[in-house]
């Protein structure tokens, strides 16, 4: 069967065009000519209806063609008079002209007898290029358009009336725009916002009245509903319940649609079925209800992922999807779903759908209405989901939480706060702080921070200590503000987290810390002690061992340094050369770790070898 279609094409439009539909193809090349002709009257022919081609020759033979190339057995289809072709313009002319009445007279008595011979109705579509012949009763095509307008409903014609835009002037393609409520370009049909219902009326003296009256009601309707999606989008802003959201959207959609069924479904989690939250026209479902998905629905299909509208027109002539058991209840015909989705990697938040109990074709104006209602409808949907999932969390928190407006009244309380103030939230909710019995420290920091905090946006934070039920207890309260679209304080939350266990031994590692402390200080100045003590016997070691380093003759030459005498001086009393005296100094300032001949005197001083050389 191939991958599902996600969104309205042309060949499912046409198939699924409504008893009384008046179609305009403006078309450029023969394939788009065919493109409209094919699934039209494929359309007709599975409905049971007789099928009516008026063109030349030549245009037949290739809607002939076309029909056999799309699979469908033209020769036994032609046999049961199921497809009629009429090149014959005699059979709507009078006096050898193009006659309006007459061209109403053969769709309608075509239309009767195809009844009459257990056809479900007439599919009649024409190829215009006759008006362009020198006929000058085509000048009265205008007339012609009207009057298909006004065959009977209960007929069941479905007219498509094509134009080759190569070959009509301007001045007529205009005129065919003003005549007809939906226009085939391209590969869609679209709903035509240049259609003048009053240039389709037959009752020309109303023409003027009718005009105006459908001006002002498609400018009406335009700005009633961009204006319903504004307020709808305000209303969520402001805070508005969900559940009254989704209320609201079904009831504006049913009413602007005009359609028998409205719902919005939300997806649950595992993704195989869809809650109903609100609904209108709906008598066999209420709110609530859980409709799983089935393997042969669209949704599960994955129609409504793709970010896309999913259009069934005629659930008794669907072949692709098995129409869900809640639809067909209800008698639904026609549907018509979008994907309730942000946009963003967010996923499906849900389903918004709309219903009929006849075959209906909805517009693309329809569509993006409902497109912007599904926007807002996923904000709302990922902003509570958002909420839910805050308040599962602090909901099964033992820290106080409580939510405060303006004026310091009680906007929400979890269960930790009920359980401190033995108050149910019911009771708390709209209350001023003030009037509760918050105990008495907390009731102060609540009533100082709160409103500085809704002042500076800025969070605040403090350590209370409060006497409780249970006693003593220290708490940790911070006051943060909540902010709203345009980044003003809506809100402050008050967060209180009883940290009495954790401050006792807090407490308790402080002593600990200050003994360990005092100990280590003990440790460290005996270590220091015994350090000392230790580099002073090493220092004497050291000292012994520079003495006996020392020769006799080192230190009488070390007692004359430390005398001041110079290496001549100390030569002569010695009977040495001066050479011998300074290398035996040199020799001397190494083994005492002396840089010069002054430090190697303090040293002998230190060593205590100076009195033993003077004496």
């Amino acid at each position: 069967m191939g991958e599902p279609r996600l969104i309205e094409t042309l060949e499912r439009q046409l198939v699924s065009l409504s008893a009384g539909a008046h179609v305009c193809p403006i078309y450029t090349t023969a394939a788009e000519r065919a493109n409209a002709l094919v699934p039209f009257f494929r359309g007709g022919l599975a409905r049971g209806e007789q099928c009516l081609y008026i063109a030349d020759a030549e245009g037949v033979e290739e809607l002939l063609n076309a029909l056999r190339a799309d699979g469908i057995e033209i020769e036994a289809v032609i046999e049961r008079g199921a497809l009629i072709a009429l090149t014959e313009r005699s059979l709507y002319a009078r006096n050898g002209h193009f006659d309006p009445d007459a061209m109403f007279t053969l769709l309608q008595t075509t239309a009767e007898h195809a009844l009459a011979s257990d056809f479900t109705g007439l599919s009649v579509a024409g190829e215009m290029t006759w008006l362009l012949g020198p006929d000058p009763g085509n000048s009265r095509f205008l007339e012609c358009e009207a009057r298909i307008n006004d065959l009977p409903p209960q007929l069941g014609t479905r007219t498509v009336c094509q134009y080759d835009r190569r070959r009509f002037p301007p001045a007529i393609l205009r005129d065919v725009l003003r005549l007809h409520p939906l226009v085939v370009v391209g590969e869609h049909v679209h709903d035509n916002i240049y259609f003048d219902p009053a240039a389709l009326s037959s009752k020309r003296g109303l023409d003027g009245f009718v005009q105006v009256d459908w001006m002002l009601n498609q400018l009406q309707a335009r700005s009633r509903r961009d204006g319903a999606v504004a307020q709808l989008g305000r209303s969520s802003l402001s805070g508005a319940r969900p559940a009254d959201l989704m209320i609201v959207a079904v009831d504006l959609i049913a009413a602007e649609l005009t359609v028998d069924f409205a719902d919005v479904f939300e997806l649950l989690p595992g993704g195989d079925a869809f809650r109903l939250l609100a609904s209108a026209g709906w008598r066999h479902s209420a709110p609530g209800a859980v409709v799983h998905t089935q393997p042969d629905g669209p949704v599960a299909a994955g129609a409504l992922t793709a970010n896309a509208p999913f259009i069934i027109h005629d659930w008794r002539n669907e072949i692709r999807f098995r129409q869900p058991a809640v639809l067909k209840s209800e008698g639904i015909v026609s549907s018509l779903h979008i994907p309730i989705m942000t946009g963003t990697s967010d996923g499906l938040f849900g389903v918004l759908g709309v219903h009929s109990s006849t075959p209906r074709l909805f517009s693309e104006e329809e569509v993006a209405f409902l497109n912007g209602v599904a926007t807002v409808l996923a904000q709302v949907m990922r902003a509570s989901r958002g909420e839910e999932a805050f308040r599962a969390v602090i909901d099964g928190t033992a820290d106080l939480v409580a939510g405060f407006d303006q004026a310091l009244r009680y906007i929400y309380v979890n269960p930790a706060i009920e359980s401190l103030l033995g108050i149910p939230s019911e009771a708390l909710i709209g209350e001023e702080l003030r009037h509760t019995p918050v105990p008495e420290p907390l009731l102060r920091s609540w009533e100082i921070s709160i409103p500085r905090v809704w002042r500076t946006g800025r969070e605040q934070a403090t350590a209370i200590k409060a006497v409780t039920p249970e006693g003593e207890r220290t708490f940790h309260s911070r006051i943060a503000p909540g902010f709203g679209p345009d980044g003003s304080v809506q809100f402050v939350l008050a967060i209180s987290r009883d940290i009495s266990e954790q401050h006792a031994a807090e407490l308790e590692r402080a002593q600990l810390y200050r003994e360990v402390v005092a100990q280590q200080q003990q440790l460290t100045e005996m270590v220091a002690g015994v350090m000392k003590e230790r580099e002073r016997h090493l220092s004497g070691i050291d000292s012994v061992m520079q003495i006996q380093r020392l020769t006799r003759r080192d230190r009488d030459i070390l007692r004359l340094i430390a005398r001041g005498w110079t290496n001549r001086e100390i030569a002569a009393e010695l009977g040495r050369s001066p050479g011998t005296v300074r290398n035996q100094v040199a020799r001397i300032l190494v083994k005492l770790d002396a840089s010069d001949r002054t430090q190697a005197a303090v040293r002998a001083s230190e060593l205590g070898l100076i009195g033993a050389f003077t004496e």
